[in-house]
């Protein structure tokens, strides 16, 4: 009886941990996201101080970069915050990996970020912002 006890609490700690603790959304454990382009998709969301990106699309084997651009609103402008280089991510089932901006800008406004893609041809192309609510 104590052993089924134990066994019960020990699990329902492990799950509760894995909900609460910033596990990734659950959209991109399934590569599964809320838009849908014929190119790349994009959702970020705050974990634990940092913005962390889950990138999705069926091309990345086309693409040499992929550039992170932030702003604090949309009249201002965007600055890049990261370059990440394709062959340099784990990529998983072909379509989908995750970074982070471990630098992001603070948390009580809100920001946005948007990519651009460079192609292994030269290619770039720029996709609309999202936006990163504040937290309150």
């Amino acid at each position: 009886m104590k052993k089924t006890f134990y066994t019960t609490f020990i699990l329902a700690v492990l799950i509760a941990s894995k909900s609460f603790a910033g596990a990734p959304l659950l959209a991109a454990e399934k590569h599964e996201f809320k838009s849908t382009s014929n190119d790349i998709n994009f959702e970020a969301e705050r974990i634990k101080g940092e913005v962390v990106f889950h990138f999705y699309s069926q091309y990345f084997k086309e693409y040499e970069q992929v550039i992170i651009e932030r702003g604090g609103d949309l009249n201002t402008g965007f600055i890049g915050c990261k370059a990440i280089s394709i062959s340099e991510q784990k990529i998983q089932d072909g379509n989908y990996f995750q970074n982070a901006d471990r630098y992001p800008l603070p948390a009580n406004k809100d920001s946005y970020y948007r990519i651009k893609t460079i192609a292994k041809d030269g290619v770039t192309k720029t996709y609309p912002p999202i936006q990163i609510a504040a937290l309150h």
